[in-house]
């Protein structure tokens, strides 16, 4: 079940992305997190166990929330509201991220129209396949990148990638989510 506190104040457009998703079972994803509950919706299934990491950096501030090793974290973000949601739109051949950060929806896609102040970073790491969907509004033509493996070596590659790039904005991430792993084995 997805919690009702991650669905607050979903835009016309969410919700019809909602509908896309659920009711006619068209390929959108729903990745959602305010720092004290999240979701990873693929399709209609609603993924469990999975680590989610969605950081927003834009002149306005910055936001890095998720869930890792079954807790749910909020690290170093300045933005007023931490609830961020990323409905990946993978129907057309130019995937598009519909994003609702800090009370604000933002189209994400290789258009020129796009907001160019914006980098948008989300890992999805799931057992059985990890995924990475990067927006980078700098870039002047492919500013989206989308990328699904059920590799492992792949995936760690992924991470690798991911992770340095999450470190170069949210300096001391990585330490923080080795304590939240470190943490659960110890309660375990």
């Amino acid at each position: 079940m997805i919690p009702k506190t991650l669905l607050n104040d979903m835009t016309e457009k969410e919700n019809k992305l909602a509908f896309l998703q659920l009711k006619k079972k068209l390929d959108i994803q729903l990745l959602a997190s305010n720092g004290e509950e999240s979701c990873a919706v693929i399709d209609d299934t609603l993924l469990h166990p999975f680590n989610l990491i969605i950081a927003v950096v834009s002149n306005e501030g910055r936001s890095c929330i998720g869930q890792y090793a079954k807790k749910n974290f909020s690290y170093h973000s300045t933005l007023p509201t931490n609830l961020t949601r990323v409905w990946v739109d993978c129907r057309d051949e130019g995937i598009k991220f519909h994003v609702n950060s800090n009370g604000k929806h933002f189209e994400l896609s290789n258009d020129k129209d796009t907001p160019n102040d914006m980098l948008m970073i989300v890992i999805l790491h799931c057992p059985d396949f990890v995924q990475l969907s990067l927006y980078d509004g700098q870039l002047a033509l492919q500013k989206v990148s989308h990328i699904f493996t059920s590799s492992k070596h792949a995936g760690d590659k992924i991470n690798v990638v991911a992770h340095s790039m999450l470190n170069r904005y949210f300096p001391g991430l990585f330490e923080h989510l080795l304590q939240l792993e470190g943490d659960n084995h110890e309660s375990q």
